[in-house]
């Protein structure tokens, strides 16, 4: 999770990695329908409690994240298979998961009433570095990976993207 808040100029103050989903759960959802020779039924249902404990998770995040005003997700468009297809093929497996993590996200923010951004990262990583991304990547230490950049570029966009007089910090901490 990368957290930018406005200002002249922005600044980060938060970069760190979120676990969604509770250790009671498999992570990897698609990766264990198949290790455990699930049948569609279960595996679908399978999916939706680790989505759904993922969406809880994700929320607790946001409520936690202070001033919170936008979310990007940084993901290329994609059309995916259905469950049976899926399931045979171990790359699309991890799209999948992928997939799934990214809606998740998308989810929760919506069920906070936070606006929510797509941003491919081709279209990220087409953007020239610049004196504020390296002092982001200053601020951040090591590491600063190509996916902190794209994480930061994405919520520079969403920030630019939500009007002003939205920005104002709210309150979630009492949301359902």
């Amino acid at each position: 999770m990368c957290a930018v808040t406005s200002g002249s100029p922005a600044s980060i103050d938060l970069c760190r990695r979120l676990e969604l989903c509770p250790p009671t759960l498999p992570r990897q959802a698609y990766h264990a329908i198949v290790h455990d020779g699930l049948d569609l039924t279960a595996g679908e249902r399978l999916i939706r409690k680790v989505a759904e404990a993922s969406v809880k998770s994700a929320r607790a995040a946001m409520r936690a994240t202070k001033d919170l005003v936008a979310v990007a997700v940084v993901a290329e468009p994609r059309d995916l298979p259905g469950l049976e297809r899926i399931l045979k093929s171990h790359a699309l497996l991890h799209s999948a998961e992928g997939d799934m993590y990214r809606e998740v996200i998308v989810d929760a923010a919506e069920r906070e009433g936070i606006p929510a951004f797509h941003f491919p990262s081709s279209e990220l990583r087409a953007e020239p570095q610049d004196a504020l991304m390296k002092a982001f990547g200053a601020a951040v230490g090591t590491p600063w990976r190509q996916e902190h950049k794209d994480a930061a570029r994405a919520a520079l966009r969403a920030l630019a993207s939500v009007p002003a007089a939205a920005r104002a910090p709210r309150s979630r901490a009492g949301a359902p």
